[in-house]
């Protein structure tokens, strides 16, 4: 669930960012307005019905996430664009997560999401909205941490 959670936190900036903005996607994914409300729409769906076709949808997402974010590490994109306007620079720990929330979704096709209550859903919704929120703020402190040790590094060798 916390998957799903992190697709809505991550689809709720991209509503609101500049169809021109660089997002650091290639140019065949579309816009950053149409994937974040794809995002939504997915991530909601899966966190109020957890049906195995909603978890299969998410899973192909994220995979499709996982190789962008390593194609992106790999050519040096400062900004992957996951969260909008909040610069985050892909690398190694965001392709892995990616990866792992796509095994995860994989696995709840298969193994169905525990049984809860509607409040016990709801709660652990919005759970899941808020980690994903949290999770973004880390990738993007954790970006802006490497950038620093980088521009350290390079001033000290000059």
């Amino acid at each position: 669930m916390f998957a799903a959670g992190l697709l809505v936190a991550a689809g709720l900036p991209k509503l609101t960012a500049t169809p021109e903005a660089d997002t650091g996607l290639p140019d065949w994914v579309p816009n950053g307005r149409v994937l974040g409300a794809a995002e939504i729409g997915v991530g909601l769906w899966v966190l109020l019905t957890g049906s195995a076709l909603a978890a299969g949808t998410m899973a192909l997402m994220y995979l499709g996430f996982t190789a962008i974010t390593a194609w992106q590490h790999r050519v040096g994109v400062e900004d992957c664009g996951c969260f909008g306007a909040r610069p985050v620079r892909p690398g190694g720990l965001h392709v892995a997560l990616n990866a792992a929330f796509t095994v995860g979704a994989v696995a709840t096709v298969f193994l169905g999401w525990p049984s809860m209550s509607a409040a016990a859903t709801v709660g652990v919704a919005a759970l899941a909205v808020v980690g994903g929120h949290s999770l973004a703020a880390l990738l993007g402190e954790a970006a802006e941490v490497s950038r620093l040790v980088g521009e350290s590094e390079a001033a000290r060798t000059s």
